[in-house]
């Protein structure tokens, strides 16, 4: 449910032109999520509210001419549903314009990194830039 929040959150704040959203409660896949978005450039950045328990102030990036640099994001395996993957489907799933978010064994990598590893994984989430 944390992760659903933190995409519908961020694709708000992009449909909104905010320069920041607050997620108010988290856990530890979002935390993983928001790193890859942020070593991946898509967003500018996020900070824990340590005065108010389980706050996360996420930085919203945008291009030149105040355009989003996500598009959509969302997330793809829930509950109910899981989608697995292997370093040989993921070559074929792969796009320039779509990053792929997976929980492997190595950590939570995309899904260039998991091709460069040889590993497959658990889908979480899928941005479209």
């Amino acid at each position: 449910m944390h992760l659903n929040h933190l995409c519908t959150a961020i694709r708000n704040g992009y449909r909104n032109k905010k320069s920041n959203i607050i997620i108010k409660s988290y856990s530890k896949t979002c935390f993983d999520v928001l790193t890859i978005l942020k070593r991946e450039g898509f967003i500018r950045g996020y900070a824990f509210d340590y005065s108010r328990s389980s706050h996360i102030y996420v930085f919203l990036k945008y291009s030149t001419g105040n355009q989003p640099l996500i598009k959509s994001i969302y997330n793809i395996s829930t509950n109910g549903r899981k989608f697995y993957t292997s370093a040989f489907l993921l070559r074929k799933l792969s796009t320039p314009s779509n990053t792929l978010i997976l929980s492997t064994t190595k950590g939570y990598l995309t899904d260039f990194e998991a091709i460069a590893e040889n590993v497959g994984g658990f889908l979480v989430c899928k941005v479209i830039s």
